[in-house]
């Protein structure tokens, strides 16, 4: 597959872990490097007109359907402990028909932007109307690399709404609840954080749960976004399922539907891309332990989730 940005030669040193002190040559493109050192970045004009149209066709014909009401859930807050006027400004679908057909379109686009080995995860497409409003969070180990895109706005400045990003520490081991205070609680003059705004077919790449993210109250119409996720081989295969420890990643064997190992993450604990939720499916349950097994590593997080404060970047002048 051909590459549309150019690959740059980096000596990248270890900081931590089994191989502390060695250092390795790698070719990565600038974007997979600021995603890695800063925590995000972003691809302008990613998406064609021609699959943005197409999207938001297939979107607002389910709006429109008889059966919209169970395809699209009208959600009471879009993170918990938002403004009360915020709620029940939002309706999102987990695995929508678009959402899943975007997924691949960015995942096999990003093969030829991005440097990085990515595993599906899931799909979530959410509409914002006025008043909505998004709290500072960070995200869950199926987030590792996650995407989000503005398909559609109308706003009452004519500007995308700003999403911000905190990276001035990993948050991963952070008490996620208290983050609020330190970030978006902020007043937006004294705040440290970085605003992005995205146009339609912009993309911004970031790491899930360890940058918190937020939106302010969106004063505007509508405003419809998806967020697109990922996770990296080497998370995905940190199944704690039958114990049996390799490297130090717990892996999953399941030769009859998926070879040697299967990921865990993968699908985000469902069969495949198109089911939305099954608790009674094997893969869920192992998801669980894994899930488990995860949240009690405290303080330990960092280990298993985009552990790349261990890395240290020289670019190579050639």
């Amino acid at each position: 597959m051909m590459r549309t940005v150019k690959p740059v030669p980096y000596n990248v040193k270890m900081r931590d872990g089994p191989n502390y002190g060695k250092t390795v040559r790698g070719v990565f493109n600038d974007h997979t490097h600021q995603f890695v050192t800063e925590g995000y970045t972003v691809f302008r004009n990613f998406i064609p007109k021609e699959m943005i149209e197409f999207t938001m066709d297939v979107w607002k014909t389910i709006e429109h359907h008889p059966l919209a009401d169970q395809l699209l859930e009208a959600e009471v807050e879009a993170i918990p402990n938002g403004p009360e006027s915020s709620k029940y400004t939002t309706t999102a679908g987990h695995t929508m028909p678009m959402g899943v057909a975007m997924h691949r379109y960015i995942h096999k686009k990003l093969r030829k932007e991005f440097d990085m080995q990515l595993v599906e995860t899931y799909s979530y497409s959410r509409k914002y109307t006025r008043g909505s409003y998004l709290r500072a969070h960070a995200d869950r180990p199926s987030c590792e690399v996650s995407a989000t895109i503005c398909l559609d706005y109308q706003s009452d400045d004519n500007e995308p709404w700003v999403i911000w990003v905190d990276n001035t520490r990993n948050w991963v081991d952070e008490d996620i609840s208290q983050c609020f205070d330190e970030t978006q609680g902020i007043p937006i003059r004294h705040r440290k954080s970085i605003p992005v705004k995205l146009e339609v077919g912009d993309l911004l790449l970031y790491q899930g749960p360890n940058v918190v993210h937020w939106r302010d109250t969106f004063i505007g119409n509508h405003s419809y976004h998806m967020f697109l996720h990922f996770v990296t081989d080497y998370v995905s295969n940190l199944g704690a399922v039958n114990n049996e420890k390799t490297n130090g990643m717990f892996r999953v064997q399941d030769s009859d539907a998926y070879g040697d190992v299967r990921m865990v993450l993968a699908n985000d604990g469902r069969p495949n891309r198109y089911v939305q939720s099954d608790d009674s499916t094997v893969e869920r349950q192992e998801m669980e332990r894994w899930s488990k097994v995860y949240e009690s590593l405290h303080g330990q997080k960092h280990r298993f989730v985009n552990n790349y404060d261990q890395l240290e970047f020289e670019k190579i002048e050639e």
